[in-house]
């Protein structure tokens, strides 16, 4: 089941917190962009897509879904590109966890997929040349009432 609204239901959420609006832009000009940002984007910006769906093998050798894998990348350029990357990873994860959202699967119907993050540690990646960290976020929805 692929759900290829997922990533309109991320940037909705993101876009309602004012505190992510205030560093990344607000409504429809805010720089969170899905897959890849576009050419010249200002930084900072979070750029997310989902990674893949996680199964579960049964005794009857029947595959359930355990959810889907998320992540966001934060990038910041110096000056302070460490403490401006840090500061909206913070408040993407605050406004992402634990949030409910509809998403409609293949066949169109509506079920409400709960975002989480996944427990690992963040992976920071620093690209001194450009004066760029990258900071990724990873999180899994899963299916929820």
């Amino acid at each position: 089941m692929a759900l290829e609204f997922v990533p309109i239901s991320i940037r909705s959420i993101m876009s309602a917190d004012v505190a992510l609006g205030a560093m990344l832009g607000a409504g429809e000009a805010m720089r969170v962009y899905p897959v890849e940002a576009p050419d010249g984007a200002v930084l900072p910006y979070v750029v997310y897509h989902q990674m893949q769906e996680q199964f579960l093998s049964t005794k009857e050798d029947v595959l359930i879904s355990e959810g889907w894998e998320m992540m966001l990348t934060v990038h910041a350029k110096s000056p302070g590109a460490y403490m401006k990357a840090s500061r909206i990873a913070r408040l993407a994860r605050k406004a992402l966890s634990y949030q409910k959202t509809d998403v409609l699967d293949d066949n169109g119907d509506t079920f409400k997929l709960k975002l989480k993050p996944t427990g690992t540690e963040d992976d920071i990646t620093p690209e001194t040349e450009k004066e760029i960290i990258s900071i990724a976020l990873t999180f899994r929805g899963t299916k929820t009432n």
